[in-house]
């Protein structure tokens, strides 16, 4: 009778184990598997790892905004976009995003961004160089402002892409080596670069070409171009789509799978 009595017990433990082992998979989304850490599956795609443009046949182009800095300036651009229809994609510093966390106005900000056709992107943590980091500080500051934004947002927002500060991808193949296979290892199979840089509209009009990925920063001379080279490209019928979009990389579900960084998670 006691011997049977323990079998019971120890049926129930291994029942028990079972179950909360199960509880703790990882979590679907559309198809979509996020462990509980955050990470996102993102599956490959034929576009090389340094984007400077899409698609030359299709007359669908970007615009990137990089810093983010000052946030009168971001809201800026953002309500420019949104009253001529167009969509954009902002990449904060991340830092910047953390400060702004502690800020209701810029929170809600970023949160209305969030929401919009808008994208969000990352620029890293620090505006730093990644030629001359370590392979875990690439990792670092790629990875570190997803868990800032989703600080700021409150939910889980997979951030996509990565504009490498100054554009810089390496200059030795070892630069090069070292930046790809770190960004691959938190998920990132490209950084964004651009083809045009221009804040002079009558300049940068004519550089603009099909799958053009354009580059502007949070500031008053940038807001004042596109405030006039916007129409100009709506004229002559160019559709003004997110990064993702451009590169026709499916979008990611958000979730609530809040991304909180565990520096043992990326030794």
């Amino acid at each position: 009778m006691r011997l049977n009595w323990m079998r019971r017990l120890l049926c129930a433990a291994l029942l028990l184990g079972l179950l909360t082992a199960g509880a703790a998979e990882p979590a679907t989304v559309s198809g979509m598997t996020e462990t509980n850490y955050g990470m996102d599956y993102i599956p490959d795609d034929p576009w090389p790892f340094n984007i400077t443009n899409g698609d030359r046949e299709v007359p669908r182009i970007a615009i990137t905004v990089d810093d983010c800095y000052d946030r009168n300036w971001v809201r800026e651009i953002f309500q420019l976009c949104q009253s001529l229809g167009v969509r954009c994609t902002f990449y904060p510093v991340g830092d910047q995003l953390k400060q702004d966390a502690l800020k209701p106005g810029d929170v809600e900000l970023w949160r209305e961004i969030a929401a919009s056709d808008c994208e969000i992107g990352t620029h890293t943590h620090h505006h730093l160089s990644m030629e001359s980091m370590t392979a875990y500080n690439v990792r670092l500051y790629v990875k570190y402002p997803q868990a800032v934004l989703d600080q700021v947002l409150g939910y889980h927002y997979p951030i996509q892409t990565v504009r490498p500060p100054f554009g810089a991808v390496g200059k030795t193949n070892a630069q090069v080596q070292n930046i790809r296979t770190n960004l691959n290892k938190v998920g990132y199979h490209h950084t964004v670069l651009w083809d045009v840089s221009q804040t002079n509209p009558d300049l940068a009009i004519d550089d603009v070409r099909n799958g053009s990925i354009l580059l502007y920063h949070a500031r008053h001379k940038d807001f004042v171009c596109l405030q006039q080279l916007i129409p100009q490209l709506l004229e002559k019928g160019f559709e003004m789509v997110t990064v993702t979009e451009l590169l026709g990389i499916e979008k990611l579900p958000v979730s609530e799978n809040i991304f909180t960084w565990n520096a043992k998670d990326w030794e």
